[in-house]
């Protein structure tokens, strides 16, 4: 009896030195190495003393979004020019921006229109807490704007235009983009030489319409 126990744990031990020396020959397990975040470099958010000491023109004679909001009492009313990038753009409006849809537009008194304007916002830099809103502006423009673009626009600052009240920062009721340009055909122009060229085809077109 006593032999045949000893046998057995002769067999145990051996077993589980096995087991041992089969688990230090395991190669370790594999870890994902975990992909390191790209930095992405924005503009620091302004302070208050920064935003109050923002220059209100600039050296083309175009206001600040920050300087004409903060002194907006003394130009509601005005027509004034203002240089900012875009920010925010309402979703498009094919009827209303596509030349080619210009026969398929609702009329007036037909079914609901899915879209009666467009808008941008505009702001000194991406992350400047003012910022204004745009209105009116040529819709050929809209399916072409994107987040970042300069806009340098002329129009009537008020607190309403377009639908929209913005009683607080007032907006823009847009009559011209200054440094973009767009034909009857939807064709953008974003170069100064393009936007000149284009500008000055339609000033001489214009001037051969019949008064």
């Amino acid at each position: 009896m006593l032999r045949l126990v000893t046998q057995c744990l002769s067999y145990i031990l051996l077993g589980a030195l096995l087991v041992s020396c089969g688990g230090e020959n395991e190669a370790p397990k594999k870890h994902e190495k975990a992909e390191a975040k790209v930095p992405v470099d924005l503009p620091a958010k302004p302070n208050l003393d920064s935003i109050l000491g923002a220059p209100r023109t600039l050296p083309d004679g175009s206001m600040t979004v920050t300087g004409l909001i903060l002194d907006k009492n003394q130009h509601f009313g005005q027509r004034l020019k203002v240089r900012g990038v875009v920010r925010d753009i309402s979703p498009d409006c094919p009827f209303l921006t596509d030349p080619a849809e210009k026969d398929n537009r609702p009329k007036l008194g037909g079914y609901k229109r899915m879209c009666k304007s467009v808008y941008i916002t505009i702001a000194d830099n991406p992350v400047h807490p003012k910022e204004l809103l745009l209105v009116e502006y040529n819709p050929y423009f809209h399916p072409h704007l994107k987040p970042g673009d300069e806009i340098i626009a002329y129009g009537l600052y008020d607190i309403k235009g377009a639908g929209f009240v913005r009683p607080k920062d007032g907006l823009l009721v847009v009559e011209d983009v200054l440094n973009l340009a767009v034909d009857a055909e939807g064709t953008f122009y974003n170069t100064p030489e393009e936007v000149a060229r284009v500008r000055a085809e339609q000033a001489a077109a214009a001037a051969e319409q019949p008064q």
